[in-house]
């Protein structure tokens, strides 16, 4: 069953009898943005600029055993961070986040194991998200 996908078909999650593509530790950080403002013999003043961009981090593992190719998924994935573009994040059918777009910002991946013929069977990925508005 899909449950989810970062990019229209990019990134599928999906939990079903041939394949197993998810993520663990997902994690959200919502911060303000603030100023502050330097006064001679004062404390600064504090002001409020409004709300900061959200990021999400989360780890994916990738193992041959459970229906994906590791090496494919890590190559997509390194192909999504470095082409520049967000990509909608949807989680149970409905856009994540304000406005539900999201830029790679980073990507750490690893080849955790690999047989006598190079084959990559598991591979892993921390992926850092942050959140993507255009418009007002």
């Amino acid at each position: 069953m899909i449950f989810g996908t970062l990019g229209k078909n990019n990134v599928v999650f999906q939990v079903d009898e041939k394949t197993i593509r998810t993520f663990t530790g997902f994690s959200r950080k919502v911060a303000g943005r603030w100023g502050s403002h330097d006064r001679y013999l004062q404390k600064p003043l504090t002001q409020w600029l409004g709300p900061g961009l959200d990021e999400i981090s989360f780890q994916m593992r990738f193992d041959a055993q459970y229906g994906v190719n590791p090496r494919k998924e890590i190559d997509n994935l390194t192909m999504m961070a470095s082409g520049g573009k967000a990509y909608q994040l949807v989680l149970g059918g409905k856009p994540f986040g304000a406005s539900g777009m999201w830029v790679i910002t980073s990507l750490d991946a690893g080849l955790s194991q690999i047989d006598n013929k190079g084959a990559v069977l598991v591979a892993t990925a921390n992926i850092s998200l942050q959140e993507y508005v255009v418009k007002p």
